[in-house]
Order: C-alpha cells, then structure tokens, then sequence
C-alpha cells in the first residue's frame, strides 16, 4: 500500500491546478479528436477504502474519463457490499462491473 506521506492531499492540489489541461476546453486538443482504444480501469479494492476511492473517482472523471467512458472493473477479495456498488456507479456514466480474486492466482 502507499503511503499518503509520499503524496500528500496539497501536491495533489498543485499538480491538478498547474498540469492538467481539460480536453474540451482547448481547441488544438478538441481538434485532434484522438479516438478511444479498447480497455478498462481495473481497480482492486476494499470495501473499507470506499470513501478514498469515490474522491479519486471524482477526481479521475472530471479530468479524464469523462471524455473516453472507460468501464470500471472492481476487484475484491470478498463481496462488494450493496452501498459500494450504488455508491460508485453514481460516480461515473461508465459501465461498472465487480467481481472477486484470489490472492494467490494475482502473482
């Protein structure tokens, strides 16, 4: 697991406000009209980590994903629990799918 010592929330902030660029507000992007590949967000996550994730999904669509409409693949190493799944496919107008892995079968 990170360490949120090595990325702390402020150096989040200023990368976000000082890199980022919105494809749809700039015209040389918008007019390059680069196409989407085939391909999934694949996350593997907890149940308990659900308040951090749905941030990073904020964050993640805004920027990016809104764009391109990727799917999202959950990956757990138990069952999702109801409010997990409502509450991350209200994050996103992408597909969302979820499902279990077994630790050994990773590596």
């Amino acid at each position: 697991m990170i360490s949120n010592s090595l990325f702390p929330q402020r150096n989040q902030r200023i990368f976000f406000a000082t890199q980022y660029i919105d494809p749809l507000k700039d015209a040389i992007l918008l007019m390059n009209n680069v196409a989407s590949v085939n391909a999934a967000i694949i996350v593997l996550v907890k149940n308990s980590e659900l308040d951090r994730l749905l941030i990073t999904m904020e964050n993640f669509e805004d920027r990016w994903n809104k764009k391109y409409n990727y799917p999202y693949v959950f990956l757990n190493d138990e069952e999702f629990t109801q409010e997990f799944k409502d509450l991350t496919k209200s994050k996103t107008q992408s597909e969302t799918q979820y499902g279990n892995y077994d630790h050994i079968s990773l590596f």
